[in-house]
């Protein structure tokens, strides 16, 4: 019950909340430290577990010798049931949150893609009946897949969510010959409300936040699609934060680009000129 140092402790707790509290998954990764104590370290794991993803789990409840207590639950037979008895269209939802940052999911971002292929969803019921975009919501909130961060206050519908670390790595495992199509599906969604809140931001302030976390993800991944997204938020952001947020966000792009092995002129072009405008609003002349 002790740890040699405070970086261990550190790591330690680092773990836990990689692993979002999942007891059972905390329980697997204290057995697999435990079976191994003075040959593997939490520091490691820790670096472990993020490079390789929480899908990994499994493989390391495969390497425990003594077994846990809860016998042959692995953290994919966890969910398994719960997931198995989704509907299509469900999944198709989850899927779609699995791509954005799994604390700050914005239900109108999903909507109108699900919307594609379902347009009974994307149609607001009449007085009197049931909407069929809330009940499927509520459906996905009730087996707790989903959980609430943030309601609108006009209407107290949900309208930011969150999703489960453990809960996505699981998802994506089974979407993954659909993963490219919803992808950018999803980064032209996201995209078309950049240029739509270069109109309207100043009625739509709580969605920047998730623009930015957004952003924030895009350029942790290294996602080549970066400075085109950027492209679109910071033609308008500068003029909201005044260069906070819109600075570090084009400098990480920037480094990005001068890295690249093929750049596109116009990538680099609108970087740098809204760079320049976010420097000004700094007052970093």
């Amino acid at each position: 019950g002790r740890f040699p140092s405070a970086q261990e402790r550190d790591a330690a707790l680092a773990l836990v909340k990689l692993l979002g509290g999942f007891t059972l998954a905390i329980e697997v990764v204290a057995v697999h430290l435990g079976e191994r104590a003075g040959s593997m370290t939490c520091t490691a794991l820790l670096n472990r577990m993020r490079k390789e993803g929480l899908g990994k789990l499994d493989d390391i409840i495969g390497g425990i010798r003594g077994g846990i207590r809860h016998g042959e639950k692995l953290i994919g037979a966890t969910l398994k049931p719960t997931l198995d008895l989704l509907s299509e269209v469900e999944f198709l939802v989850l899927s779609y949150a699995t791509l954005l940052p799994p604390d700050t999911i914005p239900i109108q971002w999903l909507r109108p893609l699900v919307a594609q292929g379902h347009a009974e969803l994307g149609k607001d019921a009449k007085p009197g009946y049931d909407d069929p975009w809330l009940s499927l919501l509520n459906h996905l909130l009730g087996l707790r897949l989903l959980q609430v961060v943030d309601v609108d206050p006009a209407t107290g519908a949900p309208r930011l969510v969150r999703m489960h670390r453990i809960v996505g790595e699981q998802i994506q495992k089974r979407i993954h010959k659909n993963f490219g199509i919803h992808r950018d599906r999803l980064y032209t969604q996201v995209r078309a409300r950049c240029n739509e809140l270069e109109r309207t931001w100043h009625l739509h302030q709580w969605e920047i936040p998730v623009l930015i976390a957004f952003a924030c993800d895009l350029l942790d991944r290294h996602d080549p699609v970066v400075p085109r997204f950027l492209r679109s938020l910071c033609q308008w952001l500068p003029e909201f934060d005044k260069g906070r947020y819109s600075y570090p966000l084009l400098s990480a792009c920037l480094d990005l680009l001068e890295v690249s092995p093929s750049v596109d002129p116009l990538d680099l072009s609108t970087t740098l000129s809204n760079l320049g405008w976010a420097l000004d609003c700094l007052g970093k002349y």
